[in-house]
């Protein structure tokens, strides 16, 4: 992005035209950065997100604009600067997407159908390559005994494993390749992510909540935040001061296992029903 004093950026009074959302082609913004500002801080919803998708034009004074936008009571506002934030390779914009909170802002990404009875456990990771780079992957497990791995981009089933008694715990572990679980006859069991083939069990133990997951402390982050299966939503809370953020609304069951993977920014969910989803920000 070319620096906010170059002359190639618009004045105060220009007019920038917008990549508008559900805007008339050809529609722009007038006024220049105070018009935006105003767009911003009392505009109804379209408005502002057709103020925040111009901002980034003004160089670093819109990237300000834009997080301050972050802090609107729309979810659909949020999301807009969360998104063009999270786009932009400026440093004070990156700052901004990893001290906020995107939990209340996830939606349901995927939906994942290959199980007949309830998830009995569920994670997420990524598988490695040596050519390509990493797949995003899940592993869900079903009260008769089946687990699933799924390829998350193409929401796709890669391959089916049938256990003797039902897995309780699961676990992928990306720097071994390899899918590990434990089932309630206390056998803890290994595949090869590569081929399906079983290995020799790590000397691990497991002990499984099911349907709470905790995102742990970040450098950027001012709160620790847990997310919960509570009946058919999964509910985010914050953890130092006990406060319900928001809730996730989809599975038409009890949501039974959830599990967050490694950057906290994708949730995968499993319910009663044997429904798998998997959440984000798109």
């Amino acid at each position: 992005m070319p620096p906010a004093t170059s002359e190639s950026q618009p004045q105060e009074f220009d007019a920038v035209l917008g990549n508008s959302f559900n805007a008339a082609p050809g529609s722009v913004v007038l006024g220049g950065i105070e018009n935006l500002r105003q767009k911003i801080k009392t505009g109804k919803v379209k408005e502002k997100i057709v103020a925040i998708q111009a901002a980034l034009t003004y160089g670093h004074k819109g990237i300000a604009l834009v997080i301050q936008a972050l802090d609107d009571r729309s979810p659909q506002v949020k999301k807009a600067a969360y998104q063009v934030l999270r786009d932009c390779p400026e440093a004070e914009a990156q700052q901004a997407v990893q001290a906020f909170c995107p939990y209340p802002i996830f939606e349901c990404l995927s939906i994942l159908q290959g199980h007949q009875t309830s998830i009995t456990a569920i994670a997420i990771g990524y598988r490695s390559f040596r050519y390509r780079p990493a797949q995003l992957i899940a592993a869900s497990a079903s009260r008769d005994g089946q687990v699933n791995l799924w390829d998350l981009v193409s929401a796709e089933r890669c391959f089916t494993l049938k256990t003797e008694s039902i897995v309780q715990a699961l676990a992928i572990d990306s720097n071994s390749d390899s899918l590990i679980l434990s089932t309630t006859r206390q056998k803890v069991i290994a595949w090869s992510l590569k081929n399906g083939q079983e290995l020799e069990p790590p000397a691990t133990q497991f002990r499984s909540i099911p349907s709470v997951t905790l995102v742990g402390k970040h450098p950027y982050l001012q709160y620790q935040y847990l997310l919960s299966g509570s009946r058919t939503s999964i509910k985010v809370w914050e953890l130092e001061t006990g406060k319900e953020l928001a809730y996730l609304n989809g599975h038409t069951r009890p949501v039974t296992a959830i599990a967050l993977d490694s950057t906290g920014l994708f949730l995968i969910s499993g319910c009663k029903g044997g429904t798998v989803r998997l959440w984000g920000v798109a």
